[in-house]
């Protein structure tokens, strides 16, 4: 456990204060004992995944921080099925099932993140959802009790889900996939990566796209159009490759935060559409 630990080297923002404890939990008797333990302290616990869609405010997070290790990063494959712990690197599962010939995951190429992390926010790219190919999820709740949920009990909405209540900690995803053969799962994954690349800005510094899509326009087209690509607040600036993307170049927070609120005001002004959020934004300022 580390007291008082920096959570800005633990997100690809690489933004946040410190945690009052940051916990590394490698099995299910581990992640019980912390259940308990929280529970009977009446300590607040967050969960944190690869830290990949996560703005994490500059005074930090108080209580338990918990990341989901060892035991909880295995993929395993049994046939067309990829069984990822809720802690597993999402771009593993991806890499894994492309070496077995089995298609389905290659729209993820390239999203950072655990599979935990991602299902829970229902990521996707390239037309596909992660909800298309999920086919269990399994979660422990409060009481330590082990549950597992059909993809209808999961709640999947576009870049969310009922996971993302907090009530349960994801710890298993299964997903289904189709044989194919080696070389067309490496090709498409190929081609994704090249368009991701050509498209996005993929340096850290970056939490992924800022907002979500309204729906029947595209955010970053929005954003463009209201010509905020560079523009900055201290040292966060709109990208100019991709306008949904915010940089860090050494800022804080609050200024993160505050660039992103210039961003929504201008497009809600200026084309009468609201942005919604699709990073989450953890913790308290300083």
């Amino acid at each position: 456990m580390k007291i008082q630990e920096p959570l800005n080297k633990y997100t690809t923002l690489g933004l946040g204060g410190p945690a009052d404890c940051l916990l590394n939990i490698g099995d299910i008797s581990g992640l019980k004992r912390v259940l308990e333990f929280v529970k009977k302290q009446k300590l607040p616990l967050t969960l944190l995944g690869g830290g990949s869609n996560v703005l994490i405010k500059d005074g930090g997070i108080r209580g338990l921080v918990v990341r989901l290790k060892e035991d909880f990063a295995g993929i395993k494959i049994k046939g067309t099925k990829v069984i990822c712990g809720g802690g597993a690197i999402l771009s593993g599962a991806v890499i894994a099932s492309a070496a077995k010939g089995l298609s389905g995951l290659e729209f993820a190429a390239g999203i950072p993140g655990t599979a935990g992390g991602a299902v829970i926010m229902n990521a996707g790219a390239n037309g596909c959802e992660l909800k298309d190919v999920v086919r269990q999820v399994k979660v422990m709740d409060v009481n330590g009790k082990i549950i597992k949920l059909t993809p209808a009990k999961c709640g999947f909405v576009y870049r969310s889900s009922k996971l993302k209540s907090g009530r349960n900690i994801v710890i298993e995803v299964t997903f289904g996939l189709k044989k194919s053969t080696l070389t067309g799962v490496k090709a498409k994954i190929r081609e994704y990566l090249t368009k991701r690349q050509a498209q996005q800005p993929c340096s850290l510094g970056t939490a992924g796209c800022i907002f979500k899509n309204p729906k029947g326009f595209s955010a970053g087209q929005l954003i463009d159009s209201c010509g905020l690509k560079g523009k900055k607040y201290g040292k966060t600036e709109v990208s100019k490759k991709h306008a949904n993307y915010l940089l860090n170049r050494g800022s804080s927070s609050r200024d993160f935060l505050k660039l992103m609120e210039t961003v929504k005001k201008t497009v809600l002004e200026k084309k009468g559409v609201k942005l919604e959020e699709e990073i989450i934004i953890l913790g308290e300022d300083r």
